[in-house]
């Protein structure tokens, strides 16, 4: 359970990290906030991506991925957080479901700086986890920063710059995702300063106009579209981009795990919310039934406008993190997402705790989360003034206010169990300097740790990690589990991260601009959408965003385009996967960046067409661009 808010602060520089008890389920009875997902696939879904990798062009060779050695990294501390080192493997022991496994691999490690290469990117993981485990040589932070004002009291985006510029090895890999935008990981870790500089400089105005627009005593908030309006969307890409920055790219946000749920739950609660407010403003003419749904809505202590404000808040903060994690996944090794949030995260089901530990943890990605808001209640006169330290006024701050709701109680708690599930440190009313150099002092050594599964029925069901240390007083930090699936999956590095990345898209409904795409869709004379078997695609693609590399007298790029056709109930009735490989002499070269990349497909469909989408993806630049036409 969280700690009495009267009571004193401990030492926040490690947070230790809780059990599930009975206090964390209780939240699915007590308090429930939900916002609808609001992302409708237009043509393409997942499952139509990855039916694709069953049916691959013949070129693609693919092999059934099993996994054969676990692979998990291991951090051991003592009480006060300090990384406990020199153990060996049988002081360790691992079970999977309950079930002691045998340790196949075990390796201490330590990093220490090295000179990296100019401009090299993170490695990507192979298909298949490699029988042979290495401990990386290099760490990769992605910082998420959540909705809210980053910077008071708890100095987050001070902490962040000094993180970057100071502590980081030089070999570190480290990108930024803000609001819907994402940097490329780079060791020029100056670059990402920029970026968190400006971030720092621009982001409060950027709040206050969404604050503005998802007010949640407006229409709007509680039943209009959730996409950021277009000018609060400039004065996002105005903040991201600008000279020394790193380059900036949208991501096609991640979905979800239980989207159609919370949809429901949100709708539900935010009812029984209204009928309270509605029940409250007949005065003396109340009748028990009007008491009853202000009882009923008593348990949300929040108004309607606050319960709407604080989900649409919680969702966009939700779908960062699931799009950080799937920008990480097919990175080599382990990964950090260390999560920069006011308030927390408003996640009242432990299910969805559950999800983002389920879903880091299969991605080899450990959540870090740090708060900067501070104990919410009543401020007495001097708090976050006057030299004294954050401790002091937290303590002031509970002394004289009723403490944080029970909300945010909630919000904290979820912060402190996405971290234990994934073996990640959590960060609550603390300086986030504190929290940062935790991170840093614990991730530059650990073990990796790796295993052979006993269970040899590859179901795709999730499967519980607990590893154990035999040295009393010692917390360990490692993922909590993966899912053991057996899937078709493409055997070269390339056509592994392609899939992804389309399929990423896929599921994405607006169209992606980092690489401009225009296409059109026409037929045969005297054919139409109704008695056509065929449609022609005719692409243009923008080659300005798209790097080259010159061999000799040639400019050489390769792309992948992919084009997607669909029903009017968006079922898949026809595709095509080409690429485009490049070498130009100067003069086409410059004629093509001017006038862009002319490609046309002719795709057969099974049935009537009513949408076509298409997909271009540039893996030396990992970036990607899509279009969408409605077939009339």
């Amino acid at each position: 359970m969280l700690p009495d808010p009267s009571s004193p602060v401990p030492d926040p520089g490690f947070v230790p990290i809780i059990p599930v008890t009975p206090a964390l389920a209780e939240r699915s009875t007590v308090l429930q906030r939900r916002r609808v997902a609001g992302v409708i696939v237009l043509l393409i879904v997942l499952g139509a991506a990855i039916a694709a990798l069953a049916q691959q062009r013949p070129d693609q060779p693919v092999f059934r991925s099993r996994i054969t050695l676990v692979p998990v990294d291991v951090r051991v501390v003592d009480a006060n957080g300090k990384p406990i080192t020199g153990l060996k493997a049988d002081e360790f022991t691992v079970l999977e479901d309950g079930v002691p496994q045998k340790i196949g691999h075990f390796a201490e490690h330590a990093l220490t700086p090295e000179t990296p290469e100019p401009n090299a990117p993170p490695l990507l993981r192979q298909a298949a986890e490699s029988a042979q485990l290495a401990p990386q040589r290099q760490r990769i932070f992605l910082i998420v920063l959540g909705r809210g004002r980053l910077q008071e009291p708890a100095r987050g985006m001070d902490a962040l710059l000094e993180f970057v510029r100071k502590q980081m090895l030089p070999q570190d890999q480290v990108a930024v995702l803000a609001y819907n935008r994402a940097t490329d990981f780079t060791t020029d870790h100056q670059r990402v300063a920029v970026t968190l500089e400006r971030f720092r400089s621009g982001h409060e105005k950027v709040e206050a106009a969404i604050a503005h627009q998802f007010d949640g005593r407006s229409l709007q908030a509680r039943y209009g579209s959730q996409e950021i309006a277009p000018s609060t969307q400039r004065m996002i890409e105005e903040m991201l981009y600008g000279p020394g920055a790193p380059p900036v790219r949208k991501l096609p946000p991640a979905p979800t795990t239980a989207a159609s749920r919370r949809a429901e739950d949100i709708r539900r609660d935010t009812d029984a919310l209204l009928e309270a407010e509605i029940a409250s403003s007949h005065g003396e003419m109340r009748t028990p039934f009007d008491e009853a749904r202000q009882r009923d809505a008593d348990r949300f202590d929040v108004t309607l406008g606050g319960y709407v404000t604080g989900n649409i808040r919680a969702e966009q903060d939700l779908t960062n993190i699931y799009t950080g994690i799937e920008y990480m996944r097919y990175l080599q090794g382990e990964k950090h997402l260390i999560f920069v949030t006011e308030e927390g995260l408003i996640l009242p089901r432990v299910e969805d705790d559950l999800g983002i530990g389920a879903m880091a943890n299969d991605a080899r990605v450990v959540v870090d989360t740090i708060q900067t808001g501070g104990l919410p209640g009543p401020a007495p006169p001097g708090v976050f003034g006057g030299g004294a330290s954050l401790e002091a006024q937290f303590n002031q701050l509970a002394a004289r206010g009723p403490g944080p709701s029970v909300t945010q109680r909630f919000a904290l708690e979820t912060l402190k169990t996405v971290s234990q599930l994934t073996g990640g440190v959590s960060s609550t009313m603390a300086y986030a300097d504190r929290a940062l150099a935790r991170i840093d002092q614990v991730t530059r050594s650990g073990y990796l740790v790796g295993y052979y599964p006993a269970n040899a029925n590859w179901n795709g069901k999730y499967r519980k990690i607990e590893i154990k240390v035999n040295r009393p007083g010692a917390t360990v930090l490692f993922r909590h589990g993966y899912y053991g699936r057996d899937m078709l999956v493409p055997l070269d590095r390339r056509a592994f991260l392609t899939f992804s990345r389309v399929a990423a898209a896929g599921y994405h409904d607006r169209e992606m601009r980092d690489i401009p795409v225009t296409a059109r869709a026409s037929f045969e004379k005297g054919q139409d959408a109704k008695t056509a078997r065929e449609v022609l695609v005719e692409v243009t693609v923008d080659l300005s965003r798209v790097p080259f590399q010159l061999e000799g007298d040639r400019h050489v790029a390769s792309l992948d385009i992919d084009v997607f056709c669909g029903d009017e109930k968006e079922t898949l009735v026809g595709e095509s996967w080409e690429k485009a490989d490049l070498r130009l002499k100067d003069e086409t070269h410059a004629r093509l960046l001017k006038d862009g990349l002319p490609h046309s497909t002719r795709v057969a469909l099974k049935r009537r067409v009513r949408y076509v989408k298409v997909i271009v993806y540039d893996y030396a630049s990992d970036r990607l661009g899509s279009a969408v036409i409605r077939v009339r």
